[in-house]
């Protein structure tokens, strides 16, 4: 076999390509299997000067009536070759970066795009020019044997496709460096042992297990703590994410942060013997200590090992009932939300206040502030202690028929604020509609246990 490298142009491979000089071997390749948005992302990469892989052609003479013939065979490339010629032929337009779509990185969503929305003929003559005009590397295969032809086919192919965090590794920007460096990569860092020995990770061979993990802690710890609400963590939102964090500007702090929260959970947790701890679980962890720390005591952190390993008791007693058909509350309110959508916002904050209304009623929480005001943290505890249901449901004249609130619109009413030696506790504190309180103070009526 001898390979010669050329140089071919886009408007020479669509032309060989229409004229049927140049085809795929239909018993061993594929046909068109990529998605539009992948041939959409291609050209855009054309049209940026982005270098392409090397395009793989098998060169068979072909001897006839009017001489010799020349065609080529695709070995490798034919993906690219179809988006090329499609795009050509009209069958699609390209993608707008500044549409919210998150394929772009931030930087690229931040620069004109004077091909967004178009399609081949659509684009002014200059870009036509430059996309037909543009090169790519060509590897032509002479003196070959079919069977040869086959056996390169396949040794190309043998390669694993990247999974989904390996494309990521590849974007540019500092969040993906920042993330390998705190779960672990191999040739760049061993990360933090946590993630090996409490959760049993191998971030060094996994093909970015760990990295995808520890960019999805990062991305709820900054949504949350910039607006207490969770994010979808799924592929497309820690996608979006890699892109918008391409600059890590303020986010930094959070960065920062989340490897303080680490550290001191690993504390916490170290010498566990206990079966490894799931990311789900990790997560909420996480989350607490951000709620927890700087705002109550360390006195909660002593217990905390020995409820971890209550926890995970529970919710695997409660797996084993519901392998029975019994569904008991602790399967409700949390086991039975790692099954479905478990990625996914809601989902994500149901569970977090199951697992934070479990804690707190068993952990020594106390606050710094003996006069503090309540956080988001207290009122997702009372809203769990309550139901939902509004103190003032009793009042008609106050509260109506819609006892139930949702949580977004719920608050503490602080009924005795000064019991304990001045300390404002949950204790003595109900939730309301803050409609009830508003109406309590226009109207003067007496709230609940005063």
């Amino acid at each position: 076999m001898k390979t010669e490298p050329q140089k071919w142009t886009v408007g020479e491979l669509v032309s060989e390509y229409e004229n049927g000089q140049l085809t795929p071997n239909p018993e061993y390749q594929r046909g068109s299997v990529w998605k539009q948005h992948q041939q959409q992302m291609l050209v855009d990469s054309i049209l940026r000067g982005y270098h392409l892989p090397v395009f793989y052609f098998h060169v068979i003479e072909v001897s006839g009536r009017r001489g010799t013939n020349t065609r080529y065979e695709i070995i490798d490339g034919q993906q690219r070759l179809n988006s090329i010629t499609q795009f050509r032929k009209g069958d699609f337009a390209l993608l707008d970066p500044q549409g919210g779509n998150s394929r772009f990185a931030l930087h690229l969503r931040q620069q004109p795009c004077d091909w967004a929305d178009l399609s081949f003929d659509q684009l002014p003559s200059d870009l036509q020019t430059k996309f037909l005009e543009s090169e790519v590397s060509v590897a032509e295969i002479v003196d070959a044997e079919i069977n040869e032809a086959r056996e390169l086919f396949v040794r190309l192919q043998q390669g694993s496709d990247l999974t989904a965090q390996e494309r990521r590794d590849a974007l540019p920007g500092e969040f993906g460096g920042e993330v390998a460096r705190i779960a672990g990569r191999r040739g760049i860092s061993r990360g933090h042992q946590f993630f090996q020995e409490i959760m049993r990770l191998k971030p060094r061979t996994d093909r970015g297990q760990a990295r995808q993990f520890v960019a999805q802690l990062i991305i709820a710890l900054f949504e949350y703590s910039e607006s207490m609400r969770f994010v979808d963590l799924n592929k497309a939102s820690i996608d979006r994410h890699y892109h918008d964090y391409i600059d890590l500007g303020g986010k930094s702090n959070v960065v920062e942060r989340f490897e303080e929260i680490l550290e001191e959970l690993w504390q916490v947790m170290r010498g566990w013997s206990g079966p490894k701890l799931r990311a789900h679980l990790v997560l909420h962890l996480v989350i607490m200590f951000h709620q927890l720390k700087g705002r109550y005591a360390n006195t909660w952190r002593s217990g905390l090992q020995k409820r971890v390993e209550e926890f995970m008791s529970e919710l695997a007693d409660a797996n084993e009932k519901f392998r029975s058909g019994e569904v008991n509350d602790f399967h409700a309110g949390y086991g039975g939300r790692l099954r479905n959508n478990s990625d996914r916002s809601d989902t994500i904050i149901s569970r977090h206040q199951y697992f934070m209304k479990w804690m707190r009623d068993r952990l020594d929480i106390q606050p710094l502030d003996a006069n503090r005001t309540f956080d988001t943290f207290d009122r997702e505890y009372l809203y769990l202690k309550s139901s939902g249901v509004c103190a003032y449901a009793k009042n008609a004249e106050i509260c109506g028929d819609d006892t139930r609130m949702p949580f977004e619109a719920s608050e503490v009413h602080h009924v005795v604020p000064h019991s304990k030696g001045g300390q404002t506790i949950l204790e003595n504190a109900v939730l309301t509609h803050g409609e009830c309180n508003r109406k309590i103070r226009d109207n003067h009526v007496q709230p609940p246990g005063s």
